[in-house]
């Protein structure tokens, strides 16, 4: 041990509470693997902005690093003690902080080193072991909080299932992430995403009501698709519940930083907030809804209108009738005058000519047909 450290753990260190984080850290999450992920939260519970995580070219050790609020040297000095006491709002980021860690000893590394740097200095621990902690003088001039867990004989793809669970579980980003991968790993390329913001500009289905936030869309496949809540907690996804929104399949993703999670991390306790996210996620699914039939309603009125012109034409109209009677044409024969017209067979065996502007034309049944017929033939 340098010098210049000072020893937190160890000698003073309760054997009672080294079992206790011993258990804690078999059980809180069911892959070491994702220990990124409660880092995340801990950064997006800091007010991060920004989040990096890169990986070095010999894939020695993985850095993520963020900005917003730093660490004090009395956090750093008992790294788990939020885990150990009573849950309270000011503590949250600390308890993401000690989750991570304890799920990242599960991998064996060399060391995991915390360094924040605030207007008060920086501070770093460096931890080998559960209860092996020691201070040391920060050697990283990085701005803000830097995690770094270093691993001895690491091989190629040594990190590579960490990042797909931040990328497959950091879905509702409030604060941006950028991942510098290695060479050979993702082709060596960074991915950047950006944080998504509620704002005038913001993609359609997004909602937000109290603590709550998220959107709602409908799958763009219909076949053996099903309504789905999706829940996360600090942008970080924590379930996903099969749950009856709407006559149609739809999703839905919502956020609510203060969910009570299972103790392993996999799950939201079903109390008052879990309700109230699926409320919140049932009005937003109406009101998009809503909005989308109001939409395609004015849409179709103009395609319809189109298709109702085609009909009105003597050959297209002939075409039609035969194809009613059971004897569709050959599309280069009656209708092989009309520039642009293709066609489109619905399951009552009802031939309908689809031009060029109409894109997306639903199958008409048709008495629907035999209206627009109507209505094309009666119009000036």
């Amino acid at each position: 041990m340098a010098d210049d450290s000072e020893l937190v753990g160890s000698g003073s260190f309760r054997i009672d509470r080294r079992r206790a984080l011993e258990k804690l850290k078999e059980f809180q999450l069911p892959d070491p693997e994702m220990f990124l992920l409660p880092w995340i939260r801990c950064a997006v519970a800091s007010g991060a902005t920004g989040i990096t995580i890169e990986v070095d070219p010999r894939e020695t050790y993985l850095r993520m690093s963020f900005d917003g609020r730093p660490y004090q040297r009395d956090e750093l000095k008992a790294p788990y003690e939020a885990l150990l006491s009573e849950a309270r709002p000011e503590t949250t980021r600390n308890r993401y902080l000690a989750m991570g860690i304890l799920a990242v000893l599960r991998l064996r590394p060399t060391a995991v080193t915390v360094t924040s740097a605030g207007a008060g200095g920086s501070v770093c621990v460096r931890i080998t072991s559960v209860g092996e902690e020691a201070l040391e003088k920060s050697r990283d001039p990085s701005p803000g909080t830097v995690l770094q867990v270093e691993m001895a004989g690491a091989k190629h793809g040594t990190w590579r299932a960490a990042l797909e669970h931040v990328v497959s579980g950091y879905r509702m980003r409030r604060a941006g992430l950028t991942i510098k991968y290695p060479p050979g790993l993702k082709d060596g390329q960074g991915q950047e995403q950006q944080a998504i913001r509620l704002s005038k500009t913001a993609p359609k289905g997004m909602f937000s009501e109290g603590p709550l936030w998220g959107w709602v869309a409908v799958p763009r496949a219909q076949i053996d698709a099903r309504s789905a809540l999706h829940l996360h907690q600090y942008g970080v996804a924590v379930e996903t519940v099969e749950y009856n929104l709407a006559p149609v399949p739809v999703v839905a993703f919502v956020n609510d930083d203060g969910f009570t999670l299972n103790v392993s991390q996999t799950g939201v306790v079903r109390d008052d907030r879990f309700v109230a996210a699926q409320k919140a996620a049932q009005k937003a699914v109406a009101d998009h809804l809503a909005k989308l039939l109001s939409s395609e309603a004015r849409l179709q009125d103009g395609r319809l209108r189109t298709l109702a012109t085609l009909l009105s034409d003597d050959r297209a109209h002939a075409a039609w009738q035969a194809c009613w009677n059971g004897n569709p044409p050959d599309t280069d024969g009656p209708l092989s005058g009309l520039e642009g017209v293709g066609w489109v067979m619905a399951d009552v065996g009802v031939m309908a000519a689809q031009a060029t502007p109409i894109v997306g034309l639903p199958l008409l049944g048709a008495g629907l047909v035999l209206g627009l017929l109507g209505m094309a033939t009666s119009s000036p």
